[in-house]
């Protein structure tokens, strides 16, 4: 009964309906009570016949039969504090947690062990949260509390110690704050520019039709970019929001990215870069959203115009990948400059928010350090892969490569040897 009990109470904790320290509490109350019924049955002469030992083997088993129903990591420590059952996900948490190990061999946290030591003084449950540095950082929250054992057996107080992992919680937090702290920062700088020139055209230069024409126009530059900044948090926002949605439209790529490069065809002939395209000679089918995979390669050509070389090249391919055998198809779009190229130690860093490898080139460029970061969440939407290859003073060559959706009937001209010109 009292098994079961605990099993609700377990399957309760997964839907969410209760904490995981009320959760906790509740089952080594009600094996507490289970236990102690158990005695005082033996002692009215109602029990089975059982010895001490026997209730004792019968008491470690269910024990151990609920420390395996827990979804989290449990251990159940003995008077001593040494481990006597722990449960699998345990096990796979820390190689130290063993049965015959004392806890302080497994966990030298002082604030785990006080906590342990406050719960055996005081009997009711405890909680600490703690940091483990080895083999790498990991943030833990641990549930202690007591299983009360029945007098006449002669054995003192067991603990149930159950862990929640925190680490990704605690990543996802710092990222927030750190995404917080940048956004303050890129849309401080340029507000408290339009502010001071306010102020100025207020005072100072309320007269001075010159100095207002001047202002006017570094006003309006400093307002663009704030309003691209905005516009690249919302659709950063709006991708997370659907990122784990895959998209179902049929998308081809070669119309895609022609509209793309007419698109960008004024900003390569205002750089002189020549932009060219060369599509696959066939339907370059995916699945995907085009809106979003439109915002991809302008992301991607656009800062390959922006960075790149003057009177250089941008040139764009599409490739069917080869693929062994029961493996997918993949397309590849190809995206490479001749511009100045990126060091090594900057490529793996490049998908961060905010991360830029020239902080002063790219806000003169128009950059808000979000480009990158929109297109690695749109490509996770998408099941894709971006690849980054560079060469300081060579260029850089940016690939996305995406799942091929297989299409029947007739393939248009073969135009794989054709290049189209944009500029």
């Amino acid at each position: 009964m009292a098994l079961a009990a605990c099993a609700l109470l377990l399957v309760l904790h997964g839907l969410g309906a209760l904490t995981l320290s009320v959760a906790v509490a509740a089952v080594v109350a009600l094996l507490a009570l289970a236990f102690f019924s158990e005695r005082l049955a033996g002692r009215d002469g109602l029990g089975t016949g059982f010895d001490d030992a026997d209730r004792a083997g019968s008491d470690l088993a269910a024990l151990e039969a609920v420390l395996s129903a827990l979804h989290d990591p449990a251990l159940l420590l003995d008077a001593d504090d040494v481990i006597i059952a722990c449960n699998r996900r345990a096990l796979e948490l820390e190689e130290k947690f063993r049965v015959g190990v004392h806890i302080s061999g497994a966990i030298r946290n002082p604030d785990f062990l006080d906590a342990l030591a406050r719960a055996r003084q005081h009997g009711g449950p405890e909680i600490a949260r703690y940091a483990g540095r080895v083999p790498i950082a990991r943030h833990f929250e641990t549930v202690i509390a007591c299983v009360p054992a029945a007098e006449q057996t002669g054995r003192r107080t067991r603990i149930v110690a159950t862990f929640r992992d925190l680490t990704e919680q605690e990543r996802i937090n710092r990222m927030r704050a750190d995404f917080v702290a940048n956004a303050s920062h890129e849309l401080r700088t340029p507000l408290a520019a339009v502010l001071g020139f306010v102020e100025t055209l207020q005072g100072p230069a309320r007269h001075d039709t010159a100095a207002r024409e001047r202002f006017l126009v570094i006003m309006a530059k400093e307002a663009n970019r704030m309003k691209r900044l905005i516009g690249d948090l919302t659709s950063l926002t709006r991708v997370e929001m659907h990122q784990h949605v895959r998209p179902r439209g049929r998308i081809d790529l070669n119309p895609l990215l022609s509209q793309v490069c007419e698109t960008l065809g004024p900003i390569a002939l205002e750089a002189t870069i020549a932009l060219s395209l060369r599509p696959l000679g066939e339907p370059a089918i995916v699945i995907g959203d085009e809106d979003e995979l439109t915002q991809v390669f302008q992301n991607l050509a656009n800062n390959a115009l922006r960075y790149g070389r003057k009177g250089g090249r941008v040139d764009i391919s599409v490739e069917r990948q080869p693929h062994g055998e029961g493996k997918p198809q993949h397309i590849a779009v190809a995206i490479t400059d001749d511009g100045i190229g990126i060091a090594e130690e900057h490529l793996h860093r490049l998908t961060e928010r905010f991360y830029r490898v020239d902080t002063a080139a790219s806000r003169a460029a128009g950059g808000t350090g979000l480009g990158l970061a929109i297109v690695k969440h749109i490509l996770i939407r998408h099941d894709s892969e971006l690849q980054i290859q560079s060469t300081p003073g060579s260029g850089s060559t940016f690939t996305v490569v995406l799942p091929a959706s297989q299409v029947g009937g007739e393939s248009p001209v073969d135009r794989s040897q054709k290049s189209d010109n944009y500029v």
